[in-house]
C-alpha cells in the first residue's frame, strides 16, 4: 500500500515513521523546502546564531532511506484529487497513493501595517529560509524590534540580545504569553527579559512606520512615540495552512477539520500538526504535532483495511521550554480565561524570577500549572489533574 505524507514538519515525518512501521510498503513525504526536514522549535538559534539550517535537521539524508522513505524536497503540492487511489500532483508530475496524511503546517501572520508591509527590514522566523536571512541581515546592524511576546517572540528576544543586539520587545497584551501564564508568571518572565537588558513594551502595538534613514521608525501606540530601530521580526502567530485542502473539497475552518481518528471529511485522508482544527482548536505545538503524526499515519494505513483505528489524545500538551536564561512550564488554562479559577501559588514569592503555581477551579478541579525559573514538581501536577 501506497501512502504519501504533505509536509515534512514534525507532524510529517513521525507520520511517515508511524506508515512504514504499521506495514505501508511505499511511503513518500513531499516538501516545499529544499532542506532536510528540520526542528522548527529551533529556528531562533539558527536565525541569531549560525544560519546553518543543517544544524537543526532532525536526521540525515541517509536516515530516511534506511527507513524505507522516499524523501521529495523542494517539491510542492499543487492538488490532488479523490478517488479509488489518490491522485498527487507536483510540478515535477502526478503521483498516486492509497491513503494520504496533510501535515502542512501554518504560515506566519503578517499584519498589515503602513510602512512595514514593503520594507526590506522586516522579517518572519518560520523557516529555514527566513532563519539564514535573518542571520545574514543583522551582521550589519544593531538593533531589533520583536513583535508578539509569545514563545517565539520571547527566545528570539533572548537570543538577539546574546548576539549584541539592542532589543524591544512588543506586545499589544499587558503582559509577555498571555496565552500560557498569568500575571505572576509572566511579571517573572517580564523581569528575566529586563535583567537581560531586552526594552519591553506591554500593552503597545505598531500603528504605523516610516523609513527614517538607514532604519525604520515605529511608531507605537501606547507610549505615542517613535522608535528607531534597524530591523522588525515578526512573531505575532500563526494561520494554518488549508489552501490545498480546501481547494480539493475538504472540510476547512479556521484550519482542515478532523476528528478524533485524525480524518478528514474523506475517509481516505488524514491530517495532523499545525495545520489542522481538532476540539474546535489550532494549534502550534511540538509536541502536539509529534503525537498526531503518529496517530494519522497510523490510521492512514489503518484505512486501507489493516489494523484498529486509534484516537488521538485530546489532552492539553505542555509548553515547556528551557534554556540557559530561562525556564517555563505551562500546562492547561489559565485563571484569566477560565471562569471560576483561582490562581494559587506554591512558592513563596520571595525570589522575582520564580514561580510555582496552580490554577484551581471553584470545584477543587486542577485545570493549569505554570512554572517559570523551575519545573519542581510540575510532571507530578500535571499527571495528576485531578480535584485537589
Amino acid at each position: 500500500m501506497k501512502i504519501a505524507i504533505i509536509g515534512a514538519g514534525l507532524a510529517g515525518v513521525e507520520a511517515a515513521v508511524a506508515a512504514k512501521n504499521a506495514g505501508a510498503t511505499s511511503v513518500t513525504i513531499f516538501s516545499r523546502e529544499a532542506h532536510l526536514p528540520y526542528m522548527r522549535p529551533r529556528l531562533p538559534e539558527i536565525a541569531f546564531g549560525s544560519g546553518d539550517p543543517s544544524r537543526i535537521a532532525m536526521h540525515p539524508a541517509e536516515w530516511y532511506a534506511e527507513k524505507g522513505i522516499s524523501l521529495k524536497l523542494d517539491t510542492p503540492v499543487t492538488s490532488f484529487e479523490v478517488g479509488d487511489m489518490l491522485m498527487i500532483k507536483t510540478p515535477d508530475g502526478e503521483e498516486i497513493a492509497d491513503a494520504l496524511v496533510l501535515a502542512g503546517g501554518a504560515t506566519p501572520l503578517k499584519p498589515v501595517i503602513p510602512g512595514l508591509v514593503s520594507s526590506t527590514a522586516v522579517f518572519t522566523l518560520w523557516s529555514a529560509d527566513d532563519a539564514r536571512r535573518i542571520s545574514s541581515y543583522i551582521r550589519r546592524i544593531r538593533s531589533v524590534a520583536i513583535l508578539g511576546g509569545g514563545i517565539l517572540g520571547v527566545e528570539s528576544a533572548i537570543r538577539a540580545r546574546k548576539a549584541g543586539l539592542k532589543v524591544h520587545l512588543i506586545e499589544r497584551q499587558s503582559r509577555v504569553m498571555p496565552l500560557q501564564f498569568d500575571d505572576a508568571p509572566s511579571a517573572a518572565i517580564a523581569k528575566t527579559l529586563e535583567d537581560l537588558g531586552i526594552k519591553l513594551h506591554l500593552g503597545a502595538s505598531v500603528d504605523s512606520a516610516e523609513e527614517i534613514g538607514s532604519k525604520l521608525g515605529l511608531h507605537l501606540s501606547k507610549e505615542q512615540k517613535t522608535l528607531d530601530v534597524d530591523m522588525v521580526v515578526l512573531a505575532v502567530g500563526a494561520r494554518p495552512g488549508i489552501a490545498v485542502a480546501q481547494a480539493s473539497g475538504l472540510t476547512c475552518d479556521h484550519g482542515i477539520i478532523v476528528d478524533e481518528t485524525l480524518q478528514t471529511t474523506c475517509p481516505q485522508i488524514y491530517a495532523a500538526g499545525d495545520c489542522i482544527q481538532y476540539g474546535g482548536q489550532t494549534r502550534n505545538c511540538a509536541l502536539a504535532a509529534i503525537t498526531q503524526g503518529r496517530v494519522a499515519g497510523y490510521n492512514a494505513v489503518v484505512s486501507t483495511g489493516v489494523g484498529t483505528f486509534k484516537s488521538c489524545p485530546a489532552d492539553e500538551i505542555p509548553l515547556l521550554y528551557k534554556g540557559s536564561d530561562l525556564e517555563l512550564h505551562s500546562w492547561g488554562q489559565t485563571a484569566a480565561t477560565c471562569a471560576s479559577a483561582k490562581f494559587e501559588r506554591l512558592d513563596d514569592g520571595k525570589d522575582p524570577k520564580v514561580v510555582r503555581a496552580k490554577v484551581v477551579r471553584s470545584d477543587g478541579t486542577l485545570v493549569g500549572v505554570q512554572m517559570v525559573g523551575t519545573g519542581e514538581g510540575f510532571d507530578a501536577l500535571v499527571k495528576k489533574r485531578r480535584p485537589a
